[in-house]
């Protein structure tokens, strides 16, 4: 099971608008303007620079399924049906607005925040 997403799903979010970290720090994952995925881990990577100096270009974070499912403002729920993860989306009162499936649970639930911001 992976617990971040493709580097498709990252620019996807990025041009989405979800929060980027304004500075590279340990245990953060981004990545590059090559495709490759970069895992920030001491002693070898400096932090506390930004991610386009660190870069020298415009990377794409690659954000946690905590970190994701925290930023739906709505009722959200993740949870593994037979053999894939299912993020759903319901607002108070129990409208069910949104429901998205991965086999990864980083990009079920980046689907559903993605869906929930193209539908404010």
């Amino acid at each position: 099971m992976q617990n971040i997403v493709s580097k498709q799903t990252a620019i996807a979010l990025r041009e989405a608008g979800f929060p980027h970290p304004a500075t590279v720090e340990y245990g953060q994952r981004w990545y590059s303007c090559n495709a490759e995925l970069f895992h920030i881990s001491p002693p070898l990577d400096k932090t506390g620079i930004s991610p386009y100096r660190w870069f020298a270009c415009y990377p794409a974070y690659a954000p946690t399924t905590d970190e994701i499912f925290q930023q739906i403002p709505s009722l959200a729920s993740l949870f593994f049906d037979i053999d894939t993860w299912v993020c759903q989306v319901t607002e108070p009162g129990g409208l069910w607005l949104i429901s998205e499936e991965d086999e990864n649970p980083a990009e079920a639930v980046a689907a559903a925040w993605l869906a929930y911001n193209r539908n404010k």
